[in-house]
């Protein structure tokens, strides 16, 4: 009984803070730091914002992953979004403090080199639906912590993979792969990629686990991987879709 209430009270100080997160505050103001050359008042109202929300945290207020049990919380929590920020923290943002990060976000990605930012600023301007689908920006606000520029960096390299798997002109053409006509040209995938997927060898459940964490499934009977080194990028393609659907 001794072991549970400790692990009960770990479970409770990892999850809900009774005062300020520290260590995320300061990684905030870090953040904001670095950006007082251009917007000195955004950061500090984004930490500000942030001091006041952790602060009305309380023992009576627990997130839905409450209901499960210590270690599966501390499992999911970990893998949600690839970090270990609190979950709870994800989920109790304020208006506020969105709308200073994506503004800072857009900020950092213009100052960052312009090799770096063109797949982006390219989508921004040739493909903002397929953007808005697969890369909103919030995606990547909340997997770096609300760390703008972490964010910025990691929203254009995700543009700079795709344009590096898909070519030029593939890059900000949509991904499907269950047309009617598989040899269309209106979609990311080529052919090749498309009869890989259509094996059925790789696939995603359609009801994701209790966390609602995609599941992804793997027949191993069924021919996945491409032999020749020339299709390399036939592979490279299939699993850029499977990991983005």
């Amino acid at each position: 009984e001794k072991e549970k209430n400790e692990t009960k009270d770990l479970t409770r100080q990892k999850y809900l803070p009774m005062s300020p997160t520290p260590s995320l505050a300061t990684a905030m103001a870090a953040a904001s730091d670095d950006a007082h050359e251009t917007k000195p008042d955004a950061g500090d109202e984004i930490t500000r914002d942030l001091d006041q929300m952790l602060a009305h945290y309380d023992g009576n207020q627990g997130p839905e992953f409450q209901s499960q049990t210590s270690t599966a919380t501390l499992e999911a929590e970990r893998d949600v979004l690839g970090l270990h920020s609190p979950v709870r923290l994800r989920q109790h943002l304020s208006d506020n403090m969105l709308v200073h990060a994506q503004q800072g976000l857009q900020d950092a990605v213009a100052q960052l080199p312009v090799t770096q930012r063109q797949a982006y600023e390219t989508a921004v301007a040739q493909a903002p639906r397929i953007l808005e689908l697969e890369s909103p920006p919030s995606r990547f606000l909340r997997a770096t912590g609300y760390n703008y520029w972490m964010a910025a960096e990691s929203l254009c390299q995700y543009w700079n993979l795709r344009l590096e798997v898909f070519g030029p002109e593939g890059a900000y053409r949509p991904l499907t792969a269950f047309l009617e006509d598989p040899e269309a040209t209106t979609q990311a995938l080529t052919p090749a990629a498309v009869q890989v997927l259509r094996t059925g060898g790789l696939s995603v459940a359609a009801t994701p686990d209790q966390f609602g964490r995609p599941i992804l499934l793997v027949d191993r009977e069924r021919r996945i991987i491409c032999d020749d080194k020339e299709d390399e990028g036939t592979r490279a393609q299939a699993i850029f879709y499977i990991l983005q659907v």
